[in-house]
């Protein structure tokens, strides 16, 4: 139990070094640039680090979220999963121009996010401190859920495993409470920062996905041809 009171937070990373992100995805780099702006005010700076960390290591070659082949996800656990399309009404694959009510948080040219005015931060038990959506070429690819709170952080994972089911622990995962889950629609994986307990599920499509990872694995591969 730390100082805090919370029983099984080891840290994972160092804020004040590079992430060796090997040991979070089998990914070679981290995109600095895919975080939200300091300017928007929602969250503190450790929170900003974290959250590029978990959505930049997803975003990348290799998905957090899927499973080591001798450790397939159960039906049980995937059965919602299978047939989520989207996020409160929103699909999947929906264009930019169809939303309202968005603001900008983070450019990154093929990769935005951003949040909603007038946003519902309440999800059952859970007070949310932010709702990122995810967007690939203008479409909509992903949602995030944000928590600053320890107490909060665990409603949200009971939300998700209620939702999901159990959860399969992430590979390489050094934190207990961190899961995955994979269906045949989307995908979702659940992040606990070490030191602040701050929480994030992060939902994205399957389909879309695939292409930003592929999008991630030309940039890569073009750049090592600049070397």
């Amino acid at each position: 139990m730390n100082s805090r009171g919370f029983i099984g937070f080891k840290p994972v990373f160092s804020l004040d070094r590079p992430l060796n992100m090997r040991s979070l995805s089998g990914a070679v780099f981290l995109i600095p640039t895919l975080m939200f702006s300091r300017e928007s005010g929602f969250l503190s700076n450790t929170r900003l680090a974290f959250c590029a960390a978990t959505i930049a290591a997803l975003t990348m070659h290799g998905s957090l979220a899927k499973e080591p082949e001798s450790q397939p996800a159960t039906r049980a656990e995937t059965t919602k999963l299978d047939s989520t399309t989207g996020f409160r009404g929103q699909k999947f694959g929906t264009p930019f121009s169809e939303f309202q009510g968005l603001n900008l948080e983070k450019d990154d040219g093929d990769l935005k996010e951003y949040t909603k005015k007038d946003e519902n931060l309440q999800l059952g038990p859970v007070r949310l401190e932010t709702i990122v959506y995810h967007f690939f070429q203008d479409k909509f690819f992903a949602v995030s859920l944000h928590t600053k709170d320890r107490d909060n952080t665990l409603r949200l994972l009971r939300v998700a495993q209620a939702a999901f089911g159990p959860g399969n622990e992430r590979p390489n995962a050094k934190e207990e409470l961190d899961k995955s889950w994979l269906g045949k629609a989307a995908e979702a994986f659940f992040t606990v920062h070490p030191q602040t307990e701050e929480g994030s599920l992060f939902i994205r499509d399957n389909r879309l996905g695939s292409e930003v990872e592929a999008y991630w694995e030309k940039l890569t591969n073009e750049a090592a041809n600049d070397l």
